[in-house]
């Protein structure tokens, strides 16, 4: 494929990674780790692997520790401000917008229009097809929180973009309209999230894909791999009269020169099931990997687990030959839940293991990697890997530390030095991480913590008191 995306959530932004020190090799690590064997339980992975990943992480861990910690990530542009939708006199709105009727006056004049206050409205620069440079507004909050309105909009003669007052768009039936109450900024995080950004970074390497380039979901004709055909017909001519291939069959000079062949076209991201079942069979941990990488399985409906049990296997083979890179990407996914399916519904999506306990067992910084893929600024790496916020909130309550992650969630909520965006983003994960909590007396005791921090917080951080409910109805 020419570039396939699993994440669904809404923003992705760019950034650049901080430089690092050459990799340092693994026999320089001052002990050889060792793996609890008490915690394997139920794990993907088996000791020998986790044992081999686990030396992956210490020497990322000490890399992390050589990086040069001076970057700087910002937030996405944001203010706080009003949604609105006008059915009626549009075209004297319009006027008076462009006039800059004050917010009140809008109120008082148009009684009929539908409003939504007080929402966190984020300016996004974007590019379209032919390069033209224009900003997406949209609207987080308020009562649009199960709907993001956008706006986009070109960039003004003077080469800026609205900053406040009104910015609107008109559609088939309405007029969609965002007021920004207070100028939109962009700022600085602190040094204790920027670190989080740049440790997911150092473990999570941008340059990778969990897929080849040319991988696609497509099934390809048997003319288009006609390396992989005449390897298939030779094992066919080679088979006993069972049908049945003999192990010896990989010494074989034209075997392998024909496998080597078809290995090429699978590079190409040609797929072909039988000779997937020939590599499980047959060859090594390596190759497995690299067909398993060159095709894109699609889920007909949520209860169609393929696109998981892909993603397990490419975690496995990963893991087993120490491709650090796709296997957290890989592993990632499958916490995240990021798999394209035809239609998915909230109950298999809350039945599906997140699978943090391996990550835990590694000896990863795991707080700083799971905030570090929730926290959204400005200028992040092309390739950053983002998280769900409900996923990773799943993810939390099963955790061996979820003490600490709550912690360091209600902390982020609270902390005036963050933008308000990534706060609300942290409030979501802490509700996420709430209502997965299997024990009710858990569930009341972090309620309780929240419930400590609400009156200091803005508007926009609270919870409708049916939503704080669900979290102890259980």
């Amino acid at each position: 494929m020419k570039k396939y995306h699993f994440l669904t959530l809404l923003y992705f932004f760019i950034c650049t990674i901080s430089s690092c020190q050459t990799e340092p090799p693994l026999n320089n690590l001052n002990s050889p780790p060792s793996i609890d064997t008490t915690k394997l339980k139920g794990l993907l992975y088996d000791e020998a692997t986790l044992i081999q990943l686990q030396q992956i992480v210490a020497r990322e861990n000490l890399k992390f520790k050589t990086c040069e910690k001076d970057k700087i990530f910002y937030s996405i542009p944001q203010t706080v401000g009003s949604y609105i939708r006008l059915k009626k006199n549009k075209d004297l709105a319009k006027k008076l917008m462009t006039e800059n009727i004050s917010f009140e006056d809008f109120k008082a004049t148009f009684p009929e229009a539908e409003i939504s206050e007080n929402n966190i409205i984020l300016a996004n620069e974007e590019r379209d097809r032919d390069n033209q440079l224009y900003y997406t507004y949209s609207c987080i909050g308020g009562s649009s929180s199960y709907y993001t309105p956008q706006i986009k909009k070109a960039l003004r003669k003077d080469g800026n973009y609205k900053t406040e007052g009104w910015v609107f768009e008109e559609s088939s039936d309405y007029l969609k309209i965002f007021y920004l109450a207070t100028p939109v900024k962009s700022m600085p995080l602190t040094p204790l999230y920027s670190n989080m950004i740049q440790y997911a970074d150092c473990l999570i390497d941008s340059n990778h894909t969990i897929f080849l380039e040319d991988a696609t979901s497509q099934s390809w004709d048997e003319k288009d791999m006609p390396a992989i055909q005449k390897l298939l017909s030779y094992l066919k001519e080679k088979a006993d009269s069972l049908g049945k291939t003999s192990p010896t069959i990989t010494k074989d000079k034209t075997y392998q020169k024909l496998y080597a062949a078809a290995l090429l076209e699978i590079k190409a991201g040609k797929y072909n099931p039988k000779m997937e079942h020939h590599i499980e069979q047959f060859s090594n941990a390596e190759d497995q990997l690299l067909v398993k990488r060159s095709h894109v399985v699609i889920g007909f409906c949520s209860h169609d687990d393929s696109p998981r049990l892909q993603a397990q296997e490419i975690a496995i083979l990963s893991a087993q030959t120490q491709k650090w890179e796709i296997f957290l990407r890989a592993h990632l996914n499958i916490m995240n839940d990021y798999f394209a399916r035809r239609s998915d519904n909230s109950m298999q999506m809350a039945r599906r293991k997140t699978y943090i306990r391996e990550l835990e067992v590694l000896d990863i910084n795991i707080i700083d990697l799971i905030f570090g893929i929730t926290l959204r600024t400005n200028n992040s790496s092309p390739n950053h890997y983002y998280g769900s916020v409900n996923r990773l909130g799943k993810a939390i309550s099963e955790a061996v530390q979820k003490d600490d992650f709550e912690k360091a969630m209600l902390n982020a909520i609270e902390n005036e030095k963050l933008d308000l965006f990534n706060r609300y983003l942290f409030k979501n994960l802490w509700y996420s991480f709430a209502y997965y909590l299997t024990d009710p007396k858990e569930a009341q005791e972090t309620l309780d913590r929240y419930n400590e921090i609400a009156p200091k917080l803005p508007e926009i951080l609270h919870f409708e008191k049916k939503e704080l409910a669900r979290l102890v109805e259980k």
